[in-house]
């Protein structure tokens, strides 16, 4: 009974041994998970502030773009502004020119002889072409061709 007692309280000490090491064997494992864990916290900060700042940039480049393309926008509109204003000046000088030409044009007709006119109109019909340089057809009653204009004389 004595060999029996003695094995078991072996057999309790070799079981209170191993409990021993497995309890120590969990507090490592708890601790070195804790430690993971707080690793694991701290690279998941790192990420989202590593993401956040680099949203901060997308939004400010996002913002500079927005800025830059109104800004391109605005400068369009007013080179459009200004391109329609000088093509409305060129128009009125064109027509100021045409006007000037065909008084020109009609006087040079009259002294010339080369055009039959009842009226201012119907003596000579000025073109302005690209250049600026006048052509000349001269009108009677009717339309008369240029190679009819010398045969009529101003009265």
């Amino acid at each position: 009974m004595q060999t029996l007692n003695i094995s078991l309280q072996t057999q309790i000490n070799s079981n209170q041994a191993q409990l021993s090491s497995l309890a120590s064997l969990f507090t490592s494992l708890k601790s070195e998970m804790i430690s993971n864990n707080t690793q694991l916290n701290s690279q998941i900060q790192n990420i989202i502030t590593v993401a956040n700042s680099q949203k901060l940039i997308t939004d400010s480049i996002r913002e500079d773009l927005t800025s830059s393309t109104n800004s391109l926008q605005a400068q369009i509109n007013n080179i459009n502004a200004v391109n329609n204003a000088q093509d409305a000046e060129i128009t009125l000088i064109k027509n100021q020119l045409a006007s000037s030409a065909e008084y020109i044009a009609v006087q040079n007709c009259i002294s010339s002889g080369q055009g039959y006119c009842t009226t201012v109109k119907q003596c000579c019909l000025v073109q302005l072409i690209n250049t600026f340089s006048v052509v000349f057809a001269c009108q009677g009653s009717g339309t008369i061709s240029s190679s009819q204009c010398g045969t009529y004389k101003h009265e």
